[in-house]
């Protein structure tokens, strides 16, 4: 405010005018001021006072969704009036009003029902503030200076105060607005960020108790997101298709009982009909509002209790759409989790159901004479030409297994099953095991009999265990071998190749498993020929995959000749896949990585059921490849590049290391044979090992959007440090969860948050600390084991730091708590 004072002779008029415009121009400075609230607001009063020597005032904000006045500035007064509830006939007179109203005269009837507060505040005059039609406020006025009277010019130079003043809290107010704007979007981006960060861990995995474990913490997370007090979610039973509680935070015993209570429960449930959010300003647990939303059909998430500033409030339309998305993406994880174990349950079956194809087949009618007979029961009885009429009992008495024929009679008679093994008939060198069931009709009476015959005789045996894994000719030659092979594992130098087709979840999602397994049938035709017609045998599928080995059991010394099969065979099923995806409607994308290398292969499992495997550091290393290509990429290590360097076109790509394995490798793309496609224009650069380590260190506040800053500080590291996508993201969501950790429970006294990225040739070391009163580990590990008893999921994130990081380690005393997280290259 001006320095100038009221002259003495308040007769000086003059005077008067120059002290009132020098405060008038200090009110008008403030309107572009910006400070803490209050801090203008108290500059403006004493400004406005002084032009009129009042001795004691007050600046009242209207607000008009509360219908409150709020004191936000007083001068004089012992203690500040607060705020209180006003009439609607006051704020009309004060709308009205063209000359400031004075409390001395006779009062209108609304400012005698405020008559208490006003003598509180002891006001002479009521000055509205106003901007256009709209009320900002009051300007409250006490006695002058010595209790002089006021003038005419005083009530002119209130009503001129009063304008300025009106345009100094009409400001306030857009600021705030704007602020509160900015918050909300600020928030809503940390939402968006987390709401990604956990999708991107519910599609990383479709094993069912993984999904699980993740929709849990999604649900804690939910809460936080929506500023909930408490919160549950209930997933229907698969057995009993009803719904129980799987996780629940911040009920007490009462009121889980009554959550849980089937009059209140099918009260819940509404919402799975009505399939979107459902708010409730009362709910089970009384005058508590409420926001349910469906988890698809699986069931349902509900938060209660909105936190504000001020105390709780009912939840608004953003929270509902927040939490609905939410719930959408947990209930189709759980549905794809769940269509997944069904799928891989079903492919078993249908696996087992081809697999007893290669056993003999006999079916009977109720007289016993065979009317089926599968090649496989021919081959067991060759002497015989055709076999259909015959009687069975017969037959079996013929090879000499009386006892089997004797059986087969016993369930024609009485329909019950009945189970042979080893059943040796001496004089034609064969053993078999035999299983008779009833063949019913739809009646469930008997109308014959079914036979089924497993040859295990050895010849048979090793024929049918390879022919899964190799072409004919493989397996001709193999037992050709006089010492074939049996339980154990023999060393073998061998090509390694890992093919992976991607797509099929989405895919698995628009056709249902019954059509998916049919389309991955006729997909994997071709590309097994691809590999049997190279020599190569299959060793296993693996899901929407599988593995190939070149070299055993029938070795192959060359090992250009391997890689050159591996490598062939890649590109053939590459072509393969192009082909399949112009001729069919629905189309796969595929990944292959490539290894070569010592392993021992062998038979694993039982005389009576053996599958044959390879083991070593390379089918790993495959893996691995196979893992990190890209959409129709071929990746091979170093060894394969040797073999075939001035044969191939390769693109060198940059030295990468791999989860489980400590050494370096070099990665290698194959683009094609040398004269069918053209050499890339230039290598991709190897980043060269650096030999000190590099260090960045960051210093932020405990702000809510520090979870943000943090993450793209560690996105930013680590695409530095050449680390894939899926350890940046790894690393992102671990330091996200130190910081929920830090912003929650450190308490730091500074308010700060320190982060110190140590970039190594083979590792990140990242260590969060902070200023903070610590805590004792043994103590909060405690806690969380009771609380987890009690059914509560949530814990204090170090689970998941460690399961996210290669090492995680916390240290907390009285001077604060640092967690030191390392990620390997």
């Amino acid at each position: 405010m001006s320095q100038q004072s009221l002259p003495q002779n308040p007769t000086d008029l003059v005077a008067r005018l120059r002290f009132g415009m020098a405060a008038l121009g200090d009110i008008s400075s403030l309107l572009t001021s910006e400070g803490e609230e209050g801090r203008v607001e108290k500059a403006a009063l004493r400004a406005a006072l002084g032009t009129v020597s009042a001795s004691r005032g007050a600046l009242l904000v209207y607000e008009k969704n509360s219908g409150q006045m709020r004191c936000v500035a007083h001068q004089g007064l012992r203690r500040s009036p607060d705020r209180f509830a006003v009439a609607p006939g006051l704020i009309k007179s004060l709308l009205d009003s063209e000359q400031p109203l004075t409390t001395t005269a006779p009062r209108p009837a609304v400012l005698e029902a405020h008559k208490a507060f006003l003598y509180r505040l002891q006001a002479r005059y009521w000055i509205p503030l106003r901007i256009g039609p709209d009320l900002e406020g009051v300007l409250s006025v006490g006695p002058r200076y010595r209790n002089k009277p006021y003038g005419l010019q005083d009530e002119q130079f209130m009503r001129i105060c009063g304008y300025q003043l009106a345009l100094v809290l009409y400001h306030r107010r857009l600021a705030n607005q704007n602020q509160e704007a900015n918050d909300g979007l600020n928030r809503h981006i940390y939402q968006l960020e987390n709401l990604h960060q956990a999708s991107l861990g519910l599609g990383e995995t479709l094993e069912l108790d993984k999904v699980m474990e993740l929709v849990g913490d999604l649900f804690f997370l939910a809460i936080t997101m929506v500023d909930a007090r408490c919160g549950f979610l209930f997933l229907r039973d698969e057995k009993t298709r009803r719904y129980t509680l799987a996780y629940n935070q911040g009920f007490d015993d009462d009121q889980l009982v009554r959550l849980k209570a089937p009059r209140q429960l099918a009260r819940l449930r509404r919402v799975m009909g009505q399939g979107g959010p459902l708010r409730l300003e009362a709910g089970p647990l009384g005058d508590h509002p409420m926001l349910l939303v469906p988890l698809g059909g699986e069931g349902f998430l509900g938060v209660v209790n909105k936190e504000f500033r001020h105390g709780i409030g009912s939840f608004t339309e953003a929270d509902g759409n927040l939490l609905e998305l939410m719930g959408k993406q947990a209930g189709l994880a759980l549905a794809n989790a769940r269509n997944f174990r069904d799928l891989t349950a079903e492919r078993n079956l249908t696996r087992n159901i081809f697999s007893s194809v290669e056993n003999g087949l006999i079916t009977t009618d109720l007289q016993g004479s065979i009317v089926q007979v599968n090649p496989a029961a021919a081959k067991i009885f060759p002497a015989e030409g055709s076999l259909i009429g015959r009687s069975c009992p017969w037959l079996l008495h013929r090879y000499g297994l009386g006892g089997i024929a004797a059986d087969v009679e016993s369930t024609l008679a009485d329909g019950e099953p009945r189970y042979r093994p080893d059943i040796q008939a001496q004089q034609y060198q064969f053993t078999l095991n035999v299983r008779i069931t009833a063949r019913r009709d739809e009646q469930n009476a008997v109308q014959g009999v079914v036979l089924v015959l497993e040859d295990l005789t050895e010849r048979e045996r090793l024929s049918a265990l390879f022919k899964q894994y190799a072409n004919e000719q493989v397996v001709d030659l193999l037992l050709q071998d006089d010492n074939p092979p049996a339980l154990g594992g023999q060393r073998h130098d061998v090509s390694v190749l890992f093919v992976d087709l991607t797509g099929s979840t989405d895919l698995l999602l628009k056709i249902g498993p019954e059509e998916m397994v049919e389309c991955l049938n006729n997909c994997f035709a071709p590309l097994v020929d691809c590999v049997q017609a190279r020599a190569g045998i299959l060793t296993q599928y693996t899901g929407d995959g599988f593995m190939a080995v070149f070299g055993a059991p029938l070795p192959l010394p060359d090992g250009t000749e391997r890689a050159t099969r591996a490598v062939t065979c890649a590109l053939a099923i590459r072509q393969e896949m192009e082909r399949y995806n112009r001729d069919n409607p629905l189309r796969f994308d595929l990944k292959i990585g490539i290894s070569q290398g010592k392993v021992v292969a062998g038979n694993i499992g039982s005389l009576r059921r053996m599958d044959y495997t390879v083991i070593g550091p390379c089918v790993v290393l495959a893996s691995r490849l196979c893992d990190h290509a890209r959409r129709e990429q071929i990746l091979a290590d170093a060894s394969i590049y040797e073999s075939l360097k001035d044969r191939y076109v390769f693109n060198q790509l940059r030295r990468q290391s791999f989860k489980n394995i400590p050494e370096y490798h070099e990665v290698y793309q194959i683009l094609g044979e040398l004269g069918t496609v053209q050499p890339p224009d230039r290598t991709e650069e190897i980043r060269p090992v650096k030999k000190q380590p590099e260090k960045i260190d960051l210093t932020m506040p405990l702000q809510p959007d520090i979870e943000l800053m943090a993450a793209h500080s560690a996105a930013g590291v680590g695409e530095f440090m050449g680390l894939d996508q899926d350890k940046i993201d790894e690393v992102k969501m671990a330091l996200i969860e130190a910081c929920i950790n830090a912003v929650e429970h450190s308490k730091s006294k500074d308010g700060r948050l320190t982060i110190d990225f140590t970039i190594a040739t083979d590792r990140l070391t990242i260590v969060i600390s902070d200023r903070g009163h610590g805590f004792d580990r043994d103590n909060v590990d405690k806690q969380i084991r009771s609380r987890r008893a009690q059914g509560e999921r949530r814990g204090w994130g170090l689970k998941l730091m460690e399961e996210l990081m290669d090492d995680v380690k916390i240290d907390s005393d009285k001077t604060g708590t640092t967690i030191t997280m390392v990620k390997n290259r």
